[in-house]
């Protein structure tokens, strides 16, 4: 089993799904059609932390940030408009930046998810043995 921060299973899979969160920003970005208030947007900013922080801080609550920034994903897919979006109408640019944004916000909140659990596990599980250990020495 994988010690806890290695980008592997479902840290892998939380990372994954907000690199391609942070692609379909830039999509949108690029389709000139939302005007953002600053460059680059604060949303690629906020995004790119995220990918950061999952991928380099090896603390098994890193892939909950990433969980809680795919629910961001989804939300702001659901706030610009996203379900209209999807048959192209702003723009072929903006159906792809949506039909993007949808597989990245639900990977990166599931393995999100069952990362910060198989990560809670692995750290129960060795500390049971630390402390079993422990006992056994006396």
């Amino acid at each position: 089993m994988e010690a806890p921060g290695t980008l592997s299973g479902p840290r892998a899979a939380t990372f994954v799904g907000l690199v391609a969160g942070l692609a379909a920003l830039a999509v949108l970005w690029a389709s000139g059609r939302f005007q953002f208030p600053m460059y680059p947007p604060p949303g690629i900013i906020t995004m790119l932390a995220g990918v950061l922080l999952v991928g380099l801080v090896p603390r098994r609550w890193a892939p909950g940030v990433g969980a809680v920034m795919g629910l961001v994903i989804l939300a702001a897919f659901l706030y610009s408009g996203g379900p209209l979006n999807l048959a192209g109408r702003q723009g072929a640019m903006v159906a792809l930046g949506n039909w993007i944004q949808i597989p990245a916000g639900f990977t990166a909140v599931i393995g999100g998810v069952m990362a910060v659990r198989t990560e809670g596990r692995l750290v129960a599980r060795r500390s049971g043995r630390q402390r079993s250990g422990e006992t056994s020495a006396r």
